[in-house]
This record gives C-alpha cells, sequence and structure tokens, in this order.
C-alpha cells in the first residue's frame, strides 16, 4: 500500500517528494529482471491509540524481522518465527534497531499526544 501514491505519482511525470514514503514500482511494470528490494519496513500496530516504543511492532527486511526490538528471526531459514536468533546477529539487532529508532524520533512526541488528549478530546 505504501508504494501506491509514488508508483502513481511517477507514472505521471510528478516528482515523488522525499519525504513521501515508499518508492515506485514503475521498474517492476516496465518489466525490469533486476529489482532490488532490501529496505526495511516497520510495522506497528498501537492497540490503544498511544504508542508506546517498541509495542506491537518489528522491522522487516526480506530476511531479517525483529519484533519487539529484542526478537530476530531469519525469515530465511526459519519462516514460521520459531528461533530467536538476536544473540547469533547482534549487528542485525543494532541494524535493524536504529533503522526502528529513526522511524520513533521522527513521530509526535508520545507524550505531547496524550497531553493533548486531556485537553482537546479525541473521539
Amino acid at each position: 500500500m505504501v508504494d501506491i501514491t509514488p508508483t502513481l505519482l511517477d507514472l505521471c511525470g510528478v516528482e515523488i517528494p522525499a519525504s513521501m514514503d515508499g518508492r515506485s514500482l514503475q521498474p517492476l511494470l516496465a518489466g525490469a529482471a533486476n529489482w532490488e528490494d532490501d529496505r526495511a519496513l516497520i510495522v506497528q500496530c498501537p492497540r490503544n491509540r498511544v504508542r508506546e516504543e517498541w509495542a506491537n511492532a518489528a522491522v522487516k527486511t526480506q530476511r531479517w524481522r525483529l519484533v519487539g526490538g529484542d526478537l530476530l528471526y531469519d525469515i530465511v531459514a526459519d519462516p514460521s518465527q520459531r528461533d530467536n536468533v538476536a544473540a547469533k546477529y547482534p549487528s542485525v539487532v543494532e541494524r535493524l534497531s536504529k533503522t526502528y529508532s529513526k522511524f520513533w524520533d521522527s513521530l509526535l512526541c508520545q507524550r505531547c499526544s496524550a497531553a493533548m488528549k486531556s485537553v482537546i478530546p479525541i473521539h
């Protein structure tokens, strides 16, 4: 879903803003044979409308899943995500944790958000 808008903009010849998430799939649509896609995607599902750092969150690449900040799975070797390999690959944990931290730091301050709810009711 995150790639739909960049793809449509690219197909229309409109510059994709650097701040926009996602990327154009136009090369795939044109039949690119050497498509590389080893980006990290972050999935976070706040259960109570207030995000908590690493709560219900994962950083995903084609090979790795870092879940909750401390559980690392090699999806190629272990698609069922049963074997936590964080101790075996600390550099991967560190790299994906930095990716998540950059994402987290880009969000509106959670304490500010909670404070605003007390001033402006959100329904």
